[in-house]
């Protein structure tokens, strides 16, 4: 399964190729987006993907099996409702990467971890708390446990990014669903090790996104944990100081399906991007 696989008519060779619906229109390939799959199987996200009309570009199973389900170069329906670096709507923009893992699990009150279906039953297996990677969600709050990822998976994945980015030399940057649809996902979550993939972008650092200048005249603007006002406060950035905006979050309006870009932006200072919190961008003004 390692190795670098040839991209032969935007299809990585040697994989099965059992399709997904997609659109028959074109993406410009700028990023590779990673997800979870929210189920225990390679079939069982199959088949769910199949039922709600929804696809990636590629599963990845926990051995490492490989799955194709759409052309790398047509619009699957992966990202939803997302922007990234003044872009919007990522399934026009990136290739849908997703790994078969259920994400975080419930707590329950004998301290074992499970799933719990729509009954509200838990589902087996359960796990231990040190079967897990226990933390908080770096953009969401919570501390969970979120089942991990075996290397066999990722070493996968890496080598997938690796056959994508030398076919696709347009791809900048690998990113996860939670980092450009905040508020919305938190998948692949912080048992994901994403920062081990960013030395297979060597020029990331030159996609660092919009900036903008801290507009707070005899005053400082407050950088949160999380994009609300309650969250804790992680410093403060002075009037003029330079940002880059990342990525806004989302939230939902009652009784509406379809969520609203907020103005918490995502910001970084960082030359190497990373993230660093949110702030109110009432008090930033773009300069590029």
């Amino acid at each position: 399964m390692l190795g670098m696989k040839k991209v032969r008519s935007h299809q990585l060779e040697s994989l099965i190729f059992r399709e997904l619906p997609f659109r028959d229109s074109l993406i410009n390939p700028l990023y590779i987006t990673i997800h979870y799959s929210a189920t225990s199987t390679l079939k069982k996200a199959w088949q769910a993907l199949k039922d709600r009309g929804l696809s990636y570009h590629l599963l990845v199973d926990q051995n490492g099996e490989l799955l194709q389900c759409v052309p790398l170069n047509k619009r699957a329906a992966h990202a939803g409702y997302s922007n990234w670096k003044g872009l919007n709507n990522l399934n026009d923009f990136s290739i849908g990467i997703c790994a078969v893992n259920l994400g975080y699990l419930q707590r329950f009150s004998n301290g074992l971890y499970g799933e719990v279906n729509a009954h509200n039953d838990p589902t087996k297996p359960f796990y231990e708390a040190d079967e897990l990677y226990i933390g908080r969600h770096p953009y969401e709050g919570r501390t969970r446990g979120w089942l991990p990822y075996p290397e066999a998976q990722i070493q996968a994945i890496r080598s997938v990014c690796e056959s994508l980015i030398a076919e696709y030399p347009t791809i900048r940057d690998i990113v996860g669903h939670d980092e450009i649809a905040i508020s919305r996902k938190v998948d692949p979550g912080p048992a994901f090790p994403l920062g081990a993939l960013y030395d297979l972008v060597p020029d990331r650092e030159s996609d660092r996104g919009q900036l903008h200048r801290v507009s707070v005249r005899g005053g400082h603007l407050n950088i949160r944990r999380s994009p609300n006002s309650r969250s804790k406060i992680l410093g403060t950035f002075p009037h003029g100081q330079e940002v880059r905006v990342r990525s806004y979050s989302y939230r939902y309006r009652k009784g509406q399906r379809r969520p609203v870009k907020t103005l918490w932006a995502f910001i970084t200072t960082r030359v190497d991007g990373l993230h660093e919190g949110f702030v109110y961008s009432r008090f930033l003004k773009k300069i590029s």
